[in-house]
């Protein structure tokens, strides 16, 4: 019997049943073909289904040519589209599960770079219910017509027809997250005073109608979902008591089934809760929902384990679970959770690297705990032929993840760490603010070390010497790096502390402090001493966040802000003494944000800040010394992880995979 018997018990969406409560929430993948399903994306969803979620519902689907999104969004404006996603439905059905499409506008939201052009690289107008200007590029919108608005909601509904002839099992409106749909639910966009603007029932017209557009056209037995935000998470936007109103305008429109969301975008650090958000962040939003509504409600927000799930169903807070990240991390986690293998479940740490810039660059999508995302296909770890002595240098993230695929793989691996435990640098970050969970993964690729027979090595920094008296065939180098440190007059000082001592406790900070780093280590360290009541200032070379994702710097912005912590962004240090720090600030002609990465200087202006303690939070320096001095004495070396050049910990793992694959 399972431990879980609510969410393994069947389930229902109007005509449409489902073997479980597990339903996999809609993700962008950024890794459609010009909008058709590509052979990665077909992969991703099938692994889903293998590891038995009752519903997939497939990512943004764009129901227009004038609004793709991107070319790396899934489209169904063409019938041209229905053979790649039928091939995408058919491989799902195989492995039982049923999957839907979310049909989606962009918008406003066209206005981002990078979405302006169509598929044939003709300019696309941007549309929203007014004519409002998206704050984050300055574009002003085309307030939609009448006319257009019938023309859009007609997309929509000719979408759909083509949804259920490709073989999708029910499709999803979207009317969250800053698409056109939720664009006329807020008020912050919908500045109409016609029938589409004005009232809760008005701004909610564009929806319903779409709502019932799709029931006439494909009959009261195809289901037909709805998701919308439970809060927009800005000023002037949505509210709860707004939502809960237009989910009975959707119930009595004929949706089905109601998908709950938080967040746009451009604007809400709530879009994808980060470590720093509790777990079932939106539970209450979604109960209060559930309690007004007849149909059944799909909860969400980083509902990280069954145990929770299962609460949230018995103690009638939702119908059914949406996990999107969670189901990232380990696509099994239905079917390990059924077993009771639910201690086995790969934990999401909600770090965001998932949609940071190194994952886009690289395939669009990936995840720190799990390197195979979107390689589902290439990542089956095939026995090598040809079994290697093997030595890994370094006990990180990125050296255990080496050293446990090479051992699986059937060579003979050594681990050589010089501290006395495993996790290199990896250690340093569980212990911050809101990181507690991080250390799952180190626990996990020990356990992984442990049951593939890898030799490890504490204590024993591996050198020159030790190297040529193993005589391995192959050296995995993965030393990782140390605290890089300023050129500049003062920089070595006694009140001068690095932000890993300070985390470790090796360092003290005075009762005023100037932290100096731009990354999330500097936000977050300025975070953390603020929140112990010290008075802290955060003094950052370009904006405040630069290279930090999205959603997570949004996220340790609003807490800085919250905690009135001075920001000084365009600042570069001159000078460190024992009262302060002397640095210059460049203003520029307007803040930059998150999309623009311009900015045009008027003035300098020199500043001295007094502080008890300077923290420097400014990254790492690769050690790859030990690499140099070993490449000419081994028949193969690789190098991976932060003693190529210190990035994140998805890049680490991602090497360490790679490297562990293809020896």
């Amino acid at each position: 019997m399972t431990l879980f018997p609510r969410l393994f018990e069947p389930g229902r969406i109007g005509a449409m049943e489902l073997r479980n409560r597990v339903v996999m929430a809609p993700l962008g993948t950024f890794s459609a073909d010009n909008g058709h399903a590509s052979q990665p994306i077909i992969d991703y969803y099938v692994e889903r289904a293998r590891g038995e979620v009752g519903l997939i519902i497939t990512q943004n689907t764009a129901v227009s040519f004038s609004a793709p999104g991107a070319r790396s969004f899934l489209a169904l404006y063409d019938d041209s589209f229905i053979p790649t996603s039928k091939k995408m439905c058919d491989a799902v059905h195989q492995h039982g599960a049923k999957i839907g499409t979310q049909l989606g506008h962009h918008g406003i939201q066209q206005a981002e770079p990078g979405r302006r052009m169509g598929f044939d690289d003709r300019e696309i107008p941007v549309v929203a219910p007014s004519a409002v200007t998206y704050i984050p590029t300055g574009v002003v919108a085309h307030e939609l017509s009448l006319q257009e608005i019938k023309g859009i909601q007609g997309e929509f509904v000719e979408a759909a027809r083509r949804a259920r002839d490709a073989g999708f099992d029910t499709v999803e409106v979207h009317a969250a997250n800053g698409r056109l749909a939720n664009q006329f639910l807020s008020p912050f966009y919908n500045k109409r005073t016609d029938e589409y603007g004005g009232s809760l029932e008005k701004r909610a017209r564009f929806a319903c109608e779409i709502i019932q557009g799709i029931r006439q056209k494909l009959g009261k037995d195809y289901p037909v979902l709805i998701r919308l935000n439970a809060e927009d998470g800005f000023y002037h936007g949505t509210k709860i008591e707004h939502a809960v109103r237009f989910c009975q305008l959707f119930e009595e429109a004929g949706a089905d089934g109601i998908d709950i969301s938080v967040g746009a975008s451009e604007f809400s650090p709530y879009l994808i809760p980060c470590y720093l958000h509790p777990d079932g962040v939106f539970v209450p939003l979604c109960a209060a929902i559930r309690k007004a509504v007849n149909i059944p409600v799909i909860a969400v927000g980083k509902i990280v384990d069954p145990f929770m799930a299962e609460r949230i169903l018995t103690e009638g807070k939702g119908d059914f679970i949406g996990l999107g990240r969670g189901l990232m991390a380990d696509p099994y986690w239905a079917a390990k959770a059924r077993e009771g293998r639910h201690k086995e479940i790969v934990r999401c740490i909600a770090c965001l690297n998932c949609h940071g810039a190194y994952a886009k660059q690289r395939r669009g999508m990936a995840c720190t705990v799990n390197p195979a995302l979107m390689r589902e296909r290439e990542f089956i770890l095939k026995s090598t032929s040809s079994p290697k002595k093997v030595m890994v240098i370094g006990g990180g993230i990125a050296g255990m993840e080496a050293a446990r695929t090479l051992a699986q793989r059937g060579h003979q691996v050594a681990l050589y760490e010089k501290s006395d435990r495993l996790g290199g640098q990896w250690n340093i970050v569980c212990q911050q603010p809101g990181k507690r969970d991080f250390a799952s993964l180190t626990l996990r690729l020990i356990k992984g070390l442990q049951g593939a027979g890898v030799s490890i090595n504490l204590s024993q920094e591996a050198d020159r010497s030790l190297v040529e008296k193993v005589k391995p065939d192959v050296v995995v180098v993965a030393a990782g790096a140390t605290p890089a440190t300023l050129d500049i007059p003062g920089a070595n000082g006694a009140n001068v502390v690095q932000a890993t001592d300070v985390i470790l406790g090796k360092a003290k900070v005075g009762e005023s402090a100037a932290v100096i780093g731009e990354g999330a280590l500097g936000m977050e360290m300025a975070f953390s001493l603020a929140e112990q009541g010290k008075r802290v200032r955060l003094i950052t070379p370009q904006r405040v966040g630069a290279g930090v994702e999205h959603f997570l710097r949004l996220s340790l912005r609003e807490r800085l802000l919250d905690h009135n912590v001075p920001l000084h962004p365009f600042s570069n240090p001159l000078e460190i003494t024992p009262e302060g720090v002397a640095f210059v600030t460049s203003y520029p002609t307007a803040e930059v944000d998150s999309y623009v990465n311009q900015t045009q200087t008027l003035q300098n202006e020199f500043i001295f800040v007094k502080a008890d303690t300077v923290v420097l939070a400014i990254g790492g320096k690769a050690e790859n010394r030990l690499a140099a001095e070993l490449k000419p004495l081994v028949p193969e070396l690789h190098i991976i992880g932060d003693c190529v050049a210190p990035r994140d910990a998805l890049a680490a793992m991602e090497e360490g995979a790679e490297v562990g694959r293809g020896i």
